[in-house]
């Protein structure tokens, strides 16, 4: 028995000395490194140009606050001045207005839009340039496409808004005004990207924002020489923008339809969108907090795809540019109070009671595991991860629901369906002149939902569709 008490006595001292290397990430502290300071020392992370963290959305909060620890840590340590952010082009023109150029309009808009830990984001971001030179200030770069169009109607009105209206170019801007001004300023995806009409004007007569978004893009490859001319500096900016867009429709479109090709036009755009960035800034780094599933690449990842998909991360890491191959440092997030995405993985890596507290961060060296790495789908190696103990909305607890809780929903439901179809038929009908019909149909739904924790649950609706006239021909 004694034996057996040194044998486990000696096992808990080997573990816990292979985990000493570790950081208990202070976020009251944002701009104190001095944990990250003991844990990086002078040199790991100068073998990188780029670095990831990996983040699950549900904790917006904690992960505002941990990302701007993380970039001001690297800008001050590694002098980490653009921003890689995971939205579109317009919003990283937005984001990069205020922060730097200290746009208020800009501000507003975005506190007005925005989901509130990203604009708190902004205003500490905003802050922080606020100490520094104008060269050594922190900008922002949106490379994914765009989901969210409301952004890009508003980015590429405010680049044009001041242009005259005369010549050749002025069609198309005055439909980007024409989109500014009207219910699709604050439209949703569904109601811009969707083809066919989606709203009605004051005739009734259908309209069609992504009709209007396709005028523009085609215009704009048509007069390429005169918009260089025209918007300056801007013109490249500009550009990224529509990209942006077209390429977020056709995610939308293809995300819609089910088709497994729609995250990889995602990752595509974000390749391209950042080797044009890196063009731009060729002899400096970068650091964004990503979704996870953007850095992992095997379908193991749960709740990402049903299938192996290379991320953004291994796509740049695989680049031949000597700067960027192997250059890439990737740090996946894992959430304690995400039971059904990551408990299986933190039970893995055998962390012993020292990271059993709440409303914690901890950076882990995973050489402990001494090459036993239970974790894969981030390259050839993962030196480190980081745990959050925190809850969803922050430092707070929240209701925990037992595993016996059972629950009764009934709801009423009063909105939209949209019924893409009726594309073709209202081109015939606009062929003999007649009036096309709307493809955004009133709903009334009526649910019951029956939900039984860890166990099979039942959701039952039943929608009433009011019948829809073309004025009766």
């Amino acid at each position: 028995m004694k034996y057996l008490f040194f044998l486990l006595t000696l096992l808990t001292v080997i573990m816990a000395n292979g985990q000493n290397n570790y950081a208990n990430i202070d976020l009251n502290e944002s701009e104190n490194y001095e944990e990250l300071d003991e844990f990086f020392g002078d040199s790991i992370l100068n073998d990188y140009t780029v670095y990831f963290t990996g983040e699950n959305h549900k904790f917006a909060q904690i992960n505002s606050a941990l990302e701007y620890k993380i970039l001001t840590y690297l800008h001050k340590k590694q002098n980490v001045k653009h921003f890689l952010f995971e939205q579109s082009p317009a919003v990283g023109f937005i984001m990069t207005e205020i922060i730097v150029n200290k746009n208020t309009e800009f501000k507003y808009f975005l506190k007005d839009k925005y989901y509130k830990p990203f604009y708190e984001l902004i205003v500490d971001l905003k802050r922080f340039n606020s100490a520094l030179e104008d060269e050594n200030k922190i900008m922002v770069h949106g490379i994914d496409v765009e989901r969210f169009p409301l952004f890009s109607i508003y980015a590429l009105n405010s680049i044009i808004d001041s242009l005259s209206l005369e010549g050749e170019s002025g069609l198309m801007y005055e439909a980007i005004q024409s989109l500014n001004s009207s219910e699709f300023r604050d439209g949703t995806p569904d109601e811009i990207y969707n083809s066919g009409g989606t709203m009605l004007n004051l005739m009734g007569d259908p309209i069609d924002a992504w009709s209007t978004f396709e005028t523009i893009i085609e215009e704009s490859e048509r007069l390429k020489d005169t918009l260089r001319n025209e918007l300056g500096s801007n013109y490249d900016i500009f550009y990224e923008i529509l990209e942006g867009v077209k390429n977020g429709h056709d995610w939308y479109i293809s995300e819609r339809n089910g088709d497994l090709s729609a995250p990889s036009i995602r990752e595509r755009f974000m390749l391209k969108q950042f080797k044009r960035v890196y063009k731009q800034n060729p002899d400096s780094k970068f650091y964004g907090q990503f979704g996870r599933c953007h850095l992992h690449a095997k379908k193991s990842a749960k709740r990402c795809y049903s299938h192996d998909m290379e991320s953004i991360a291994g796509r740049i890491n695989k680049l031949k540019d000597s700067t960027l191959n192997q250059k890439v440092l990737t740090i996946p997030v894992y959430y304690d109070k995400a039971q059904s995405f990551d408990d299986n993985v933190i039970n893995s890596l055998d962390l012993d009671y020292r990271f059993d507290t709440d409303n914690q961060i901890f950076l882990i060296d995973m050489a402990y595991l001494d090459g036993d790495n239970p974790i894969v789908g981030f390259g050839e190696k993962l030196p480190f991860v980081i745990i959050n103990t925190y809850f969803e909305s922050g430092p707070e607890n929240i209701f925990d629901f037992n595993y016996t809780t059972e629950e009764y929903h009934l709801g009423v439901f009063y909105g939209f369906h949209y019924f893409n179809k009726l594309s073709d038929l209202n081109s015939n009908l606009n062929i003999v002149g007649e009036n096309g019909f709307t493809n955004k149909f009133d709903t009334r739904t009526i649910a019951f939902d029956f939900i039984l924790l860890n166990n099979q649950s039942y959701h039952i609706s039943y929608s009433f569709m009011p019948p829809v006239s073309n004025g009766g021909r």
